[in-house]
Formats: C-alpha cells, sequence, structure tokens
C-alpha cells in the first residue's frame, strides 16, 4: 500500500509540473519536457540498478563452503 501511495502522490507532483509548466510553454510540450525528464532519470536509476547486479555475486557463497565442508567430513568419516 505504501508504494501505491508513494506512486500516487508522485503522479500528482509530475501533474503540477506540468501544469506550473504549462503556464508558461504550453501544456503538450510540459508534458513531453516532464515525461522526457522523468524518462532519463528512470534511465540513469535502471542502467545503475543493472551494472550494479552485474558486478555482484549471486552464488551463496556461505551455503557452498558449508557444503564442500559438509562433503570432507563425510569422507573422512567413511575412511
Amino acid at each position: 500500500m505504501g508504494g501505491a501511495v508513494g506512486y500516487a502522490a508522485m503522479l500528482a507532483v509530475m501533474a503540477g509540473i506540468i501544469i506550473a509548466l504549462g503556464n508558461f510553454i504550453g501544456f503538450w510540450l510540459a508534458a513531453i519536457v516532464v515525461g522526457l525528464a522523468v524518462g532519463a532519470v528512470a534511465y540513469f536509476l535502471i542502467s545503475s540498478a543493472l551494472d550494479n547486479l552485474k558486478r555482484s555475486s549471486l552464488a551463496p557463497n556461505q551455503t557452498v563452503e558449508s557444503l564442500k565442508e559438509d562433503a570432507q567430513w563425510l569422507k573422512n568419516q567413511v575412511n
């Protein structure tokens, strides 16, 4: 619910910016300018997140180490 309310608040703020700019440059142009600005910010955030995701390791390293230790312990118990 919080995300939905936050999204509605963002839409209201963008509408206010479009109305404010529309008084100076025309509403259709204000909507394009605000849309392009928000799109540019979204592109930057998405590409930054993808870069961070590519650099991070998604392998469960502790689990892999634990399984290796368990396998070694089992080998020692069998021998």
